[in-house]
């Protein structure tokens, strides 16, 4: 019979507590960067079509949360996208799964449809360009199926390069693309 094991002192248990309790502390953290950090920020290196895809992904699953854009997100029956500049486009067309129809599905964009929705959403794309920075404008509108009224328009800027507050003060030149 072999004689039983000693329990650990009271430093080496104090030692191991601890060591579970920082191995559970970068558990919680990794957890916390994966679920709710990633994609909220693109690399500055990335492409202008990666941040693009991400930021208008990130802004989609964000104003789909509120209110009353919940309510219409969820009664949209079919997505007319319209893209105004062939760099958005292209973009769009990368994003586009082998499906050949000309709304939707999207790769990682969270639009999902209701077949028996009552709206019709309509997503235009407006490129631009200037001295001071790189973006896309991307305006929804929100359109009863059925009778074609306008119920909601919504403009949103995803800035590529620069930021809003580059354009507070002095709103320098624009190319037309």
């Amino acid at each position: 019979m072999s004689a039983p094991e000693a329990a650990p002192s009271k430093p080496q248990s104090f030692i191991f507590r601890i060591l579970g309790l920082i191995l559970i502390l970068i558990g919680i953290l990794m957890f916390v960067e994966i679920m709710f950090l990633r994609d909220f920020t693109v690399p500055e290196h990335a492409s202008s079509a990666d941040k693009f895809q991400a930021l208008w992904r990130k802004d989609l699953e964000y104003i789909q949360k509120q209110k009353p854009l919940n309510k219409l997100f969820s009664e949209v029956h079919r997505i007319r996208l319209v893209p105004t500049h062939t760099q958005v486009n292209q973009w769009i067309a990368e994003m586009r799964s082998t499906d050949t129809q000309a709304t939707v599905p999207l790769t990682g964009i969270p639009i999902e449809l209701n077949e028996g929705g009552t709206v019709d959403l309509e997503i235009l794309f407006n490129y631009w360009k200037d001295s001071k920075g790189e973006a896309v404008v991307v305006q929804y509108s929100f359109i009863e199926k059925g009778t074609n009224e306008l119920l909601l328009e919504l403009g949103r800027t995803l800035f590529l390069v620069g930021q809003r507050e580059d354009y507070d003060d002095n709103p320098g030149e624009t190319e037309a693309m």
